[in-house]
């Protein structure tokens, strides 16, 4: 989560909204996987990148996290980050001939690469950034924002994660206070397995399910 004091040792200085055009589109990555490399720690995931993989690989939340996630801590509260392997720390998802076996199911992070979000807290919303120099190819074309992205149902997946957003704002700063070290564990926990395992009914959306169970997890990791 970029803040906007920090985008000027990484980006070009210009904010771009979905409708923005900017020079991100490789034209394609063929024989290219240099973004695949060299990323431990770096692919944070959200409820709705976790769904996307249990998804493409029939996996549980939990046996994703023996193969192809990791938890790390981020004060006191653990979040999922995509698993690395060998010195290069390569993309567990990266197959012996250097493809993503979970193209069409990749993470966000991996989905908006070169570009990365920046959150404003007032009005609560996001705009991109081209990261400079990321990307290895010598040459990036013009494309629309959100046509880069790819992602289905773009504004419900936006509102989706500025809600995120703000979860776990509130409840990286709750935990901050809290000092009693099983009871902040108790709570981390709640949060892994109540957000990274939601299971949509028959005629549920992802979305509809995380909306339908967000006040009751609130209420439980004490948020507004």
């Amino acid at each position: 989560m970029k803040k906007i004091d920090d985008l000027m040792t990484i980006s070009n200085g210009r904010l771009y909204t979905e409708k923005d055009h900017v020079k991100a589109d490789t034209s394609g990555c063929v024989l290219c996987h240099a973004c695949c490399l060299g990323i431990d720690g770096m692919v944070e995931l959200n409820p709705y990148d976790v769904f996307q993989l249990r998804n493409a690989t029939n996996l549980t939340f939990e046996a994703l996290n023996h193969q192809h996630v990791t938890t790390i801590p981020d004060g006191k509260l653990m979040i999922p980050h995509l698993k690395t392997i060998g010195s290069d720390e390569r993309c567990t998802f990266l197959n012996v001939d250097n493809r993503c076996d979970v193209h069409g199911f990749r993470p966000s992070t991996c989905r908006l690469f070169p570009l990365g979000r920046v959150y404003t807290d007032m009005p609560n919303d996001f705009k991109y950034f081209l990261q400079i120099g990321a990307c290895v190819k010598p040459i990036l074309k013009l494309i629309p924002v959100d046509k880069w992205i790819a992602i289905d149902d773009y504004e419900e997946n936006k509102k989706f994660i500025l809600s995120w957003y703000q979860i776990v704002k509130a409840l990286k700063f709750r935990l901050k206070f809290e000092h009693d070290t099983q009871t902040a564990n108790k709570l981390s926990q709640y949060f892994l397995t109540t957000f990274f395992s939601i299971d949509p009914g028959a005629e549920e959306t992802f979305y509809d399910a995380y909306y339908r169970q967000l006040p009751e997890a609130k209420k439980t990791l004490g948020i507004l």
